[in-house]
């Protein structure tokens, strides 16, 4: 057993000269006598990465993670309705492929080793991006597919501020918001408070029977509460520290698929996550230090099964220490310590402990300045539990004119068999091996920066574009499958998934007389495919992997005109195979959502009025089988407060 809260201790007194936090690309400075880089912005040469527009977060505010990245990302979520689950994919992994980060910190279950999407808020988040493509050099376990990055930023505002909203839908679900903040010369607070009741009685086709009825759906409401408060402390130009903490509980309903009989089933979630960092900067030399609590409970309940409670805490520790060298050099080196304690139910003892160290390293070269840049990640972690890869990976963006550059990419990708797996009874399997798997990118980017010839700066143009293609393959995929000699399934190592495809990305602005234009258009192929077969005359080699589809084609388009905005996001989901075998489906789908939001501001304070749709041609559908989503939806809201937030 590692001897992890001994050197846990250990490192608490190196905070005087650490502390990290992602901050958002746009502020990244690298100069002589300044290092304020983090690992998402300096050391992902090679990676797409993807942040949301401050427009696009703000006019989703008032509703969950899950509704934005479908909207205006290449991540596929599989959705079962509203409030229920939601979960993400990239580029035909698992859901546990995918990580979701919070100011660094990894946030999916460890005990199933996923994120609901549909319990976190926008509002708790400054920033929200997508990196596509393999990142377990960075961030270890979990990312094999990408990460989805949700950042907090320091507030540069001076004085009291303030921001309520309400929105209301004709489903039944209301939504309050609160955001307070104070600033001053060294000390920033801001506290931010949340509420949704929603009966969600929202209007389905039943597709199962004849003629295919319009019904009330009667049991999926949900109730969430939330609260999140940070506060920074600017000592001095050289040290700061950041402390957050948030509470969040959540009560749902959970409705049954079709064709099952009504069920009272309900889950409870509630999460306590508290974290801290300082980062202190010495010349060239940039020492953090940042540390995590995260305390999360679910109880679930339902008359056939009772009642079921699971809890995991976890602690993590990071140190890392960056130094900018002379001759374009950026080098960074850390260690993480984490402690997981894990207890459920259906395990068979009482709880389970995983303690892990983790060294990684990074180094980024500028042999050529806003020319090249070549960089090299590494990370190895170790286990009392079991070998763990050694993950690299090496990475290069060059520009081959001052608007156009390519990425590549390339390393070696990891995820741990979770909680669940190895100790669920009956069932655990405590000699899962990791999934592991190489990963390659290439991809050409276009950025019109203002460098180009004025003749192409016509009322249409385009403003950005990019084609990535990619491929990757994982062995000791884990699988649950029936045992030879038993009643119940159990997990194994069983498939080798090559997965591969491409994904393009445009965004372009016009004119039509006062009316300005923004339109964006994403279209992803992915393959996806099982390359072993789990058992004799497996049906499923050579097949695409189920709920991945193969054509995703999205369209945003933003109006503006003087204080009024309108907004389209359409998004067509090609069709899903619900069996190994691929001999079942879902059909495909496009819906479309619009929304129209109008803004005043005077001088001590701003008010936002907007309606939306959901659906507005009443598209019959479901991302999950079985699982129907809503017909046209309404949402209208409003939002007041001072006018410079």
């Amino acid at each position: 057993m590692l001897p992890m809260r001994n050197m846990l201790w250990v490192l608490l007194p190196i905070q005087l000269f650490a502390g990290t936090e992602l901050e958002p690309d746009s502020v990244i400075t690298l100069e002589a006598t300044e290092v304020h880089a983090s690992r998402l912005s300096a050391f992902s040469a090679g990676h797409t990465i993807q942040m949301m527009d401050e427009e696009v977060i703000n006019r989703h505010h008032d509703q969950g993670l899950e509704v934005l990245l479908a909207a205006h990302t290449g991540l596929y979520v599989r959705n079962y309705g509203p409030g229920i689950l939601a979960t993400g994919t990239l580029r035909g992994g698992s859901a546990g492929q995918t990580a979701l980060l919070w100011n660094g910190f990894q946030l999916q279950n460890p005990m199933h080793g996923q994120a609901d999407l549909a319990l976190f808020p926008i509002l708790f988040a400054d920033e929200v991006g997508v990196q596509y493509g393999g990142g377990s050099a960075l961030w270890g376990s979990g990312s094999m597919g990408g990460a989805i990055h949700l950042n907090n930023t320091t507030a540069t505002e001076q004085g009291f501020l303030w921001k309520a909203s309400v929105s209301s839908a004709n489903t039944g679900n209301n939504t309050q918001q609160l955001d307070l903040s104070w600033g001053g010369n060294r000390l920033a607070t801001r506290i931010r408070i949340f509420n949704r009741n929603a009966s969600n009685e929202y209007l389905y086709k039943h597709t199962s029977l004849p003629d295919r009825p319009t019904l009330t759906q009667e049991h999926a409401a949900i109730e969430q509460t939330g609260l999140l408060h940070e506060s920074h402390l600017n000592i001095n130009q050289r040290h700061d520290l950041a402390v957050r903490w948030w509470f969040q509980d959540n009560h749902r309903n959970i409705p049954p698929p079709l064709m099952q009989e009504y069920t009272d089933a309900l889950q409870d979630d509630q999460a306590l996550r508290v974290t801290a960092h300082w980062r202190s900067v010495l010349n060239n030399h940039l020492f953090m230090w940042r540390a995590a609590m995260f305390d999360e409970s679910i109880r679930y309940y339902d008359k056939n099964h009772g009642e079921s409670h699971s809890a995991s805490v976890s602690i993590t520790q990071e140190a890392e220490w960056s130094r900018y060298h002379r001759k374009n050099l950026l080098t960074n080196t850390g260690i993480q310590m984490r402690w997981i304690r894990a207890s459920a139910d259906d395990y068979l003892d009482d709880r389970y402990t995983e303690e892990s160290i983790a060294l990684f390293g990074s180094l980024k070269w500028s042999p050529a300045r806003n020319k090249l840049d070549i960089l090299f990640n590494a990370r190895q972690k170790f286990t009392s539990e079991q070998a763990v890869p050694f993950s690299p990976s090496l990475g290069l963006t060059y520009r081959l004119t001052p608007a156009l550059f390519i990425k590549a990419n390339a390393g070696r990708n990891y995820r741990l068999p979770n909680f669940n797996d190895k100790y669920w009874s009956p069932g655990g399997n405590p000699d899962l091996k990791p999934e592991k798997g190489w990963s390659q990118d290439l991809g050409l980017y276009f950025e019109n920066n203002g460098t180009l010839d004025q003749r192409f700066r016509l009322p249409g143009f385009i403003k950005t574009a990019s084609l990535t293609t990619y491929h990757r393959k994982v062995s000791d995929w884990i699988a649950w499958v029936p045992g030879q000699h038993a009643s119940y399934w159990s997990p194994e190592n069983v498939r080798e998934v090559q997965s591969y495809g491409m994904e393009s990305r445009l965004t372009a602005l016009s004119e039509i007389g006062l009316l300005d234009l923004t339109h964006v258009v994403t279209y992803d192929h992915t393959v996806a495919k099982n390359m072993r077969a789990t058992r004799p005359g497996d049906a499923s080699v050579g097949k695409q992997l189920i709920y991945v589809p193969r054509h995703t084609l999205g369209y945003n388009l933003h109006a503006e005109y003087e204080s009024i905005g309108f907004f389209i996001d359409y998004k067509l989901t090609g069709r899903r195979y619900t069996s190994t075998d691929n001999k079942n489906w879902l059909d495909p789908y496009h819906t479309a959502n619009a929304s129209i939001h109008w803004h005043y501001s005077r001088k001590d304070y701003g008010i936002s009025l907007y309606l939306a749709a959901s659906n507005i041609w009443n598209e019959v559908y479901e991302v999950m089988a079985a699982r129907p989503m809503p017909l046209r939806q309404f949402r209208l809201g409003i939002r007041i407060g001072s006018a410079n937030k």
